[in-house]
């Protein structure tokens, strides 16, 4: 999920690619980020950058 983020799509769009709720996009973004010590979308994908 987080390599959609990387690609810069919304939730929606995410949601619709992967045929699931939008809010469970949401939710599981919620969860990436707290793994990672993060709090929007920018920080992720700096962070998944760092790590690359």
């Amino acid at each position: 999920m987080a390599n959609f983020v990387m690609q810069g799509r919304t939730n929606a769009e995410i949601a619709a690619e992967m045929f699931i709720a939008e809010i469970t996009v949401k939710k599981a973004l919620q969860g990436i980020y707290r793994k990672l010590g993060v709090d929007t979308r920018l920080e992720l994908v700096m962070a998944l950058n760092a790590d690359s």
